[in-house]
Formats: C-alpha cells, structure tokens, sequence
C-alpha cells in the first residue's frame, strides 16, 4: 500500500511538472493589451489583427465603434494562443486599406495610425 501511494504521489507530481511549462508557453504572462490611436485624417471603420501564423484576417476589432481621427482605443490581442506578432489591416473611411506586419503586442504599449 505505501509503494502504491508513492507511485501516485510520484505520478501526480509528474503530471503536475510537465503540465506548467505548457501554461507558461500559453500565456507568458504578457500583457498584451495596445492602446491604438487613430492620427490620421479618416476614420478607422476596420481594423483587423490576426496572428502572423494565420492566413486569415479575425473579426473587425472597431465595428462596433470605428476610431473618428484623434480617437483611442485599448484593444487586449490576448486570443489564447501565446502568439505576441500580430498583422494589422486598416480600412479607413474613404476605402483605402493599410497594413503592417509582424507587430509584436507583447512589447508594445501603444500603436498610433498616422497619414
């Protein structure tokens, strides 16, 4: 009986120290929440940040409230993946579209849009 509960107690312990570098690796404890701030002369009406992993654009971040210029926002890019380099795409009112790559949310506070 005392060499079963030490082969569990080994087994737990084991379990528990192989699951911590996982969590770790998933949220770093990074902050990665971004006050972005619209310096342009247009308003921001899309604004999409997708993990530089994905092909895919995610959802419009400002559609329920686009960014009018001189306008801030705090958006958390926090999506659960660990990732901190995001794509940026930008619609502005008068249709153009501008993008930047590979910005890294983990190490940056703010992001201002400019002309």
């Amino acid at each position: 009986m005392r060499l079963l509960k030490k082969k569990l107690l080994v087994s737990v312990t084991m379990i528990m120290l192989l699951g911590l570098p996982l969590l770790a690796l998933a949220d770093n404890n990074y902050d990665r929440r971004v006050i972005i701030t619209n310096e342009s002369s247009f308003e921001v009406k899309e604004f999409y940040a997708s993990r530089v992993s994905t092909d895919d654009w995610e959802e419009n971040i400002v559609e329920d409230k686009p960014l009018k210029s001189g306008d801030s926002g705090r958006f958390d890019f926090n999506d659960g993946s660990g990732a901190c380099l995001f794509d940026f795409k930008i619609v502005f009112e008068d249709g153009d579209v501008g993008t930047a790559s590979s910005i890294n949310v983990c190490k940056i506070t703010n992001y201002y849009i400019r002309d």
